[in-house]
């Protein structure tokens, strides 16, 4: 929803953050899947060839020095944790490690997981509305 205003860099190290976190739980599902090509419409980019054995998760949270763009970030990634309802424990582990490294607070982090949830619902009930 917000992921049009990260500028170009910061788009592609969102994109390796979430195939690294979609596939955490060693389940990269259809709702993730979803979710991540929606990110790619939204930023208007092509998705990525993730690689897990080049990934580097702290060299991609040092390129988002924005705090707009961490905020940003943060509140999709939850999108992304919740799209198949649950959190994982390695999901939970990594947010952690997300939120300690751009030094947001546990307040700021509950606001942008209650918005991930509403969010995934209003679009739950879209998709509903379309199929009446």
């Amino acid at each position: 929803m917000f992921l049009n205003r990260l500028d170009a860099d910061e788009k592609l190290a969102f994109l390796q953050l979430a195939h690294y976190i979609a596939r955490s739980d060693n389940n990269f599902n259809n709702d993730e899947k979803r979710v991540i090509a929606t990110y790619c419409l939204e930023m208007q980019i092509n998705d990525i060839e993730y690689n897990e054995s080049n990934f580097n998760f702290e060299n991609i949270l040092s390129q988002i020095q924005n705090k707009k763009s961490q905020n940003i970030i943060v509140m999709e990634v939850m999108a992304l944790v919740y799209a198949d309802h649950l959190l994982h424990t390695n999901e939970k582990k990594i947010i952690d490690e997300i939120v300690e490294a751009f030094s947001m607070s546990e307040a700021q982090l509950d606001v942008s997981k209650e918005w991930a949830k509403s969010i995934l619902s209003l679009y739950a009930q879209g998709e509903a509305i379309i199929k009446l």
